[in-house]
């Protein structure tokens, strides 16, 4: 049996088919084709926020300049870390960045509305932010997980922030929601036997089979995530007058 190997960035952000991979894949499938979407506009100096292994990175690879900043409690902590931050206050000036990548990070900030604020503080006007969050997911990062983010809780949170939205998108919707239940409660239940594994791998096809139905339905009645493009509202002009 093929176990799950997420050694490489390509392997993270794509996990091929393997033994106990479905929940990630399904997760990081809409993720990864959301973020190629997102690409065209996420230019110039590029901010990654709770960046990690900056895993994505491939994907914005045009960026002028690509920054990761993460927090010193982070579990992806590695030398590629160009910040360390407090969590609250990132380190930059005002309108520092083109474009920001936040993915899978604002469930692990006590303040998230706050961060969302500092992010808008330091991208530029009408710069772009590729956001990502869980809805229906598992405990993680325990005992950093303190959020999950409805459509309508997402868009209030942009628009307090003047982030106003480009797209948003679903990760998968009642169908993908199932598939991960009901392997995770397999998992929970009879997982120690070896003789599952088999049940795993036939999950794979459920899984993409779910994700392609999902995605023709379209229906936000419940999903396991969003994907969002925002851009930074650009300031009015106060008009001239003439003495």
């Amino acid at each position: 049996m093929i176990r799950s190997d997420y050694t490489s960035d390509e392997a993270f952000i794509a996990p091929r088919a393997g033994l106990y991979s479905v929940p990630i894949y399904i997760h990081r499938q809409p993720l990864l084709t959301s973020a190629r979407k997102a690409a065209a506009k996420i230019v110039g100096r590029v901010l990654d926020v709770g960046c990690g292994r900056k895993p994505y990175r491939n994907v914005f690879s045009h960026a002028v300049e690509y920054v990761g900043v993460d927090v010193a409690s982070s579990p992806h902590l590695n030398p590629g870390i160009d910040f360390i931050y407090d969590g609250r206050i990132l380190p930059f000036g005002d309108a520092s960045f083109d474009s920001v990548v936040c993915t899978e990070v604002l469930e692990h900030c006590p303040d998230p509305k706050g961060i969302l604020a500092e992010i808008a503080r330091v991208l530029r006007p009408g710069g772009h932010l590729f956001l990502t969050v869980p809805f229906v997911y598992q405990h993680h990062e325990i005992p950093y997980d303190y959020f999950r983010f409805t459509r309508f809780g997402l868009e209030a949170m942009a628009a307090d922030a003047r982030l106003m939205p480009v797209w948003i998108e679903m990760r998968g919707g009642v169908y993908a929601v199932w598939v991960q239940s009901t392997y995770l409660a397999i998992t929970y239940t009879v997982g120690r036997f070896p003789i599952v594994d088999l049940l795993y791998l036939a999950f794979w096809p459920i899984a993409r089979l779910a994700l392609a139905v999902d995605g023709w339905r379209k229906r936000d009645e419940i999903t396991l995530g969003w994907q969002l493009l925002l851009q930074k509202a650009v300031e009015a002009r106060a008009p001239q007058t003439t003495p």
